[in-house]
C-alpha cells in the first residue's frame, strides 16, 4: 500500500555533524535532497527509545520494519554559526523515528535530544529542537 501523507519536519542539527550525515546518506540526483534509511532492530518495551540498524548489517531477509527519511539542508544560521536548519521529508515515520534515525544511522542527533544523545546539552525548555511544520495529504484521501 502506498502512502498518502507526507510529513515536513524542521530541525536544528550540529553543523560539526552535516558532513557525517552526508556521507551516510545516498544523494537523489540533482535535488539537493538525500536519502537515509534503517530498519528497526529491537522496539523498547520500556520506553519510547528504539533501535535502528543501517540495511546493510541486517541479516535476516524479513526485515521487521523499513524506516526511511529524506533531507536537505536548509540553511547555515549566521547568528547561530554552530548549528543548521534541516527539512527532514518522512512517510511512513513518525517524529520519534526521525530522532532515531537522525542520531543513530546519521551520526547527527537533533539539538537537544538527550534521548539519542548522552552528551546533548538540552535546551532551556527541555525540548528537542525538532518541529513538524507541513502535512501533504494525496488528494484521493476523503
Amino acid at each position: 500500500m502506498k502512502k498518502k501523507v507526507q510529513k515536513e519536519y524542521l530541525c536544528m542539527v550540529s553543523a560539526e555533524r552535516i558532513k557525517l550525515l552526508q556521507r551516510s546518506s545516498r544523494k537523489v540526483e540533482n535535488t539537493g535532497w538525500f536519502f537515509l534509511k534503517g530498519i528497526v532492530a529491537r522496539p523498547s518495551t520500556h520506553n519510547r527509545s528504539v533501535s535502528i540498524v543501517p540495511i546493510e548489517r541486517c541479516l535476516d531477509f524479513n526485515p521487521k520494519r523499513v524506516v526511511e527519511i529524506e533531507w536537505r539542508l536548509l540553511s547555515h544560521i549566521s547568528t547561530f554559526p554552530h548549528f543548521d536548519a534541516v527539512v527532514v521529508r518522512t512517510r511512513d515515520g513518525s517524529r520519534h523515528m526521525v530522532r532515531a534515525l537522525l542520531a543513530q544511522i546519521g551520526n547527527c542527533p537533533i539539538q537537544g535530544d538527550i534521548r539519542y544523545n548522552s552528551t546533548a546539552t538540552p535546551l532551556k525548555d527541555k525540548s528537542v529542537a525538532l518541529h513538524a511544520w507541513k502535512v501533504s495529504l494525496d488528494h484521493s484521501l476523503k
